[in-house]
């Protein structure tokens, strides 16, 4: 029994430990919509009265009140009285009220403001509340009010925003009338129920509010606050980078650049080279025929072989001449008739077929050159008997 007693302590003692390191929740504060509300630096339910040279940044509202006076000496923005703007704009103020009023206390105060350095939320006085010297409100966000009855400040008390903090983000929610003395400078948006007096040489750096009763004010200066910047977006991520285009690779070493799909030759580029010609044929040698003189057929094997010579130097000569003419543009089919076949000649007419005829024409050359060969052997021989008939004295 007593062991599940100090585990029972033990636990408690841990939760007790856990609750004191946690830090407490702090509920942030809400801005009131001020509506159409916004656009006033000083509205007001039955009277506006000033004595002085007030100057207001801002419009100014009654409803559904009347009586403006004091413009002049005091000046102000464009005034709507007891118009359905100022109509609205005082349901507007009506709104904000009750929502700066409905907002979840986070700290409680009482007695002084002066001397206090506070951070956003919302903070309430179950009464009244002072000002009798420097206020700070050190950060961004909202500041919230909450007064259950008045506002008062001292002569020279002021209201001090810094690191952020603005005018337009503070609210004062006052339960009944707000009274700001002599050369106070104060900040904020003044929501008060009743009324709110300005004493001399007061100013305010934001609006002066007052849903059921009067604004008097006295040679002050009231500034509307500028509206709270946009929030800061963080930046677009960047764009992908795209992939780097493709780098052609260079040709290997002895081979050709490829063409592109499509694209021609260069014509510029010299043609290519004809194949090599094969080698001549081996000389024939020829036997003179049976009883003829041994002198007689030498000089007929020596002339034949000079026609051989001849015939084999004529058409090389022909092919390389329709060979240079082809290259040249002109491939006139006469150059070469009787020595190359119809084939040749037909396909001598096409420029881009030379080099195979070309090859063509030294394949055949050997058998050729032995037919011409042939033929001038036995054109000797028979020159040659006739000669030898000629010269036999007749019987």
């Amino acid at each position: 029994m007593w062991g599940l007693i100090r585990q029972r302590m033990l636990v408690a003692a841990l939760c007790g430990g856990l609750v004191a390191i946690l830090p407490m929740t702090v509920l942030a504060a809400a801005a009131p919509a001020l509506g159409s509300a916004a656009n006033f630096a000083v509205l007001a339910a039955s009277t506006v009265t000033n004595t002085g040279p007030t100057s207001i940044a801002g419009q100014l509202g009654l409803y559904p009140g009347t009586a403006v006076t004091g413009f002049p000496p005091g000046v102000s923005g464009v005034q709507h009285t007891a118009d359905a703007i100022a109509l609205q704009a005082k349901n507007d103020l009506a709104a904000a009220y009750l929502n700066a009023a409905g907002q979840t206390c986070t700290a409680p105060l009482t007695g002084d403001l002066g001397g206090r350095t506070l951070t956003a939320g919302v903070y309430c006085f179950s009464s009244s509340a002072q000002l009798t010297a420097r206020l700070t409100l050190d950060g961004p966000n909202v500041y919230v009010f909450q007064i259950g009855s008045t506002l008062v400040t001292a002569p020279g008390a002021s209201v001090f925003l810094t690191n952020g903090a603005l005018p337009g983000q503070v609210f004062w929610q006052v339960g009944s009338s707000a009274t700001i003395d002599t050369s106070t400078h104060f900040a904020g948006n003044i929501m008060a129920l009743a009324s709110i007096t300005m004493n001399t040489g007061a100013s305010l750096d934001g609006r002066a509010l007052a849903r059921t009763g009067a604004v008097t004010l006295q040679s002050n200066v009231i500034d509307l606050p500028t509206p709270p910047p946009p929030p800061v977006l963080p930046p677009p991520p960047p764009a992908p980078a795209l992939p780097p285009p493709p780098v052609a690779l260079p040709a290997p070493p002895g081979l050709p650049d490829p063409l592109p799909a499509g694209a021609l030759p260069n014509p510029a580029l010299p043609a290519p080279a004809p194949p090599a010609p094969a080698a001549p044929a081996a000389s024939v040698e020829t036997t003179p025929a049976p009883g003829a003189a041994s002198s007689e057929p030498a000089t007929g094997s020596v002339a034949a072989d000079h026609s051989l010579v001849r015939g084999r130097q004529g058409l090389r000569t022909a092919v390389d001449s329709s060979s240079a003419t082809c290259q040249g543009g002109d491939c006139a089919p006469s150059l070469c008739p009787a020595l190359v076949p119809a084939s040749l000649s037909a396909g001598c007419a096409t420029a881009s077929r030379l080099p195979a005829l070309i090859g063509l024409a030294a394949t055949g050359l050997p058998v050729l050159s032995l037919a011409v060969g042939l033929v001038l052997l036995i054109a000797g021989l028979l020159v040659s008997r006739r000669r030898r008939v000629l010269r036999r004295p007749s019987d």
